[in-house]
């Protein structure tokens, strides 16, 4: 999946928050899109790699590092 060249969020995807704050830099992993979060900014619950802290964030705040790995195919 990809937006204007950039890669989109999804479940699975390592993330960087974009102007990370105290206690949100690092890399984190996509858990899973928050439930009524809105169509045009929605939020993602994630956890940081390092740490294990989760947080919730916009998608606005995260640039995407690695998109989520897929299955491998079934021979």
């Amino acid at each position: 999946m990809e937006q204007l060249g950039l890669l989109a969020v999804e479940p699975g995807s390592e993330v960087k928050v974009r102007g990370a704050g105290a206690g949100q830099t690092g890399v984190w992993k996509v858990l899973g899109q928050v439930p009524n979060s809105g169509a045009d900014d929605p939020a993602w619950d994630v956890t940081n790699l390092r740490s294990g802290k989760r947080r919730i964030f916009r998608t606005s705040q995260l640039v995407v590092q690695r998109p989520p790995r897929r299955a491998a195919a079934k021979r």
